[in-house]
Protein backbone atom coordinates (compact mmCIF):
# COMPACT_ATOMS: atom_id res chain seq x y z
CA UNK A 1 0.00 0.00 0.00
CA UNK A 2 1.17 3.23 -0.68
CA UNK A 3 2.05 6.21 1.54
CA UNK A 4 -1.33 8.54 1.79
CA UNK A 5 1.10 11.56 1.37
CA UNK A 6 2.02 10.25 -2.16
CA UNK A 7 -1.22 9.60 -3.24
CA UNK A 8 -2.10 12.54 -4.43
CA UNK A 9 0.25 11.48 -7.61
CA UNK A 10 -1.15 8.36 -8.90
CA UNK A 11 1.29 9.33 -11.76
CA UNK A 12 4.75 8.03 -12.07
CA UNK A 13 7.10 11.59 -11.44
CA UNK A 14 9.66 12.43 -13.97
CA UNK A 15 10.36 15.87 -15.20
CA UNK A 16 12.79 18.67 -16.01
CA UNK A 17 14.46 20.79 -13.97
CA UNK A 18 15.88 24.33 -14.57
CA UNK A 19 19.20 23.96 -11.70
CA UNK A 20 22.08 24.94 -11.44
CA UNK A 21 24.84 22.64 -11.52
CA UNK A 22 25.82 20.84 -8.29
CA UNK A 23 22.64 22.47 -6.44
CA UNK A 24 20.30 20.24 -4.43
CA UNK A 25 17.48 20.20 -7.20
CA UNK A 26 20.61 18.79 -9.79
CA UNK A 27 21.87 16.00 -7.34
CA UNK A 28 18.34 14.93 -6.36
CA UNK A 29 17.05 14.65 -9.93
CA UNK A 30 20.24 13.14 -10.95
CA UNK A 31 20.11 11.20 -7.98
CA UNK A 32 16.68 9.76 -8.62
CA UNK A 33 17.26 9.44 -12.25
CA UNK A 34 13.88 10.60 -12.87
CA UNK A 35 14.51 13.92 -15.41
CA UNK A 36 16.53 16.14 -17.12
CA UNK A 37 18.63 18.76 -15.58
CA UNK A 38 19.65 22.06 -17.55
CA UNK A 39 21.28 25.33 -16.78
CA UNK A 40 19.17 28.14 -16.42
CA UNK A 41 18.66 30.42 -18.74
CA UNK A 42 19.15 28.27 -21.31
CA UNK A 43 15.69 28.14 -23.15
CA UNK A 44 16.80 26.12 -26.45
CA UNK A 45 18.14 23.19 -23.88
CA UNK A 46 14.73 22.76 -21.93
CA UNK A 47 12.90 22.52 -25.08
CA UNK A 48 15.05 20.05 -26.37
CA UNK A 49 14.42 18.05 -22.76
CA UNK A 50 10.92 18.90 -23.22
CA UNK A 51 11.33 17.17 -26.93
CA UNK A 52 13.17 14.35 -25.57
CA UNK A 53 10.72 13.39 -22.99
CA UNK A 54 7.98 13.90 -25.48
CA UNK A 55 9.01 11.30 -27.86
CA UNK A 56 10.73 8.54 -25.97
CA UNK A 57 8.33 7.09 -23.92
CA UNK A 58 10.20 4.41 -22.68
CA UNK A 59 12.25 7.15 -21.34
CA UNK A 60 9.94 9.02 -19.64
CA UNK A 61 8.15 6.24 -18.26
CA UNK A 62 11.44 5.08 -16.82
CA UNK A 63 11.83 8.33 -15.30
CA UNK A 64 8.57 8.32 -14.02
CA UNK A 65 8.89 4.96 -12.14
CA UNK A 66 12.53 6.21 -10.39
CA UNK A 67 11.24 9.25 -9.75
CA UNK A 68 8.66 7.61 -7.79
CA UNK A 69 10.69 4.99 -5.99
CA UNK A 70 12.82 7.50 -5.18
CA UNK A 71 9.80 9.80 -3.82
CA UNK A 72 8.18 6.34 -1.70
CA UNK A 73 11.97 5.68 -0.38
CA UNK A 74 12.76 9.31 0.59
CA UNK A 75 9.50 11.22 1.69
CA UNK A 76 7.07 8.80 2.76
CA UNK A 77 5.93 8.63 6.44
CA UNK A 78 7.26 4.99 6.98
CA UNK A 79 10.70 6.41 5.28
CA UNK A 80 10.45 10.01 7.82
CA UNK A 81 9.40 7.37 10.53
CA UNK A 82 12.80 5.36 10.39
CA UNK A 83 14.85 8.31 9.94
CA UNK A 84 13.16 9.45 13.19
CA UNK A 85 13.97 6.44 15.13
CA UNK A 86 17.28 5.91 13.63
CA UNK A 87 17.88 9.56 14.80
CA UNK A 88 16.67 8.86 18.61
CA UNK A 89 18.19 5.77 18.46
CA UNK A 90 21.78 7.24 18.16
CA UNK A 91 20.86 9.92 20.25
CA UNK A 92 19.98 7.71 22.99
CA UNK A 93 23.48 5.71 22.39
CA UNK A 94 25.49 8.91 22.62
CA UNK A 95 23.56 9.69 26.42
CA UNK A 96 24.49 6.83 27.50
CA UNK A 97 27.84 6.30 26.90
CA UNK A 98 28.46 9.39 28.23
Amino acid sequence: MRDNALQCWPWDLSGIAAAEQGSEVEQAVTSAGCGLCNSPGEPARVAESILTLYKDVPLREQMGRQGRDYAEAHYSRRAAVQRYDQLLRQVADNRFRL
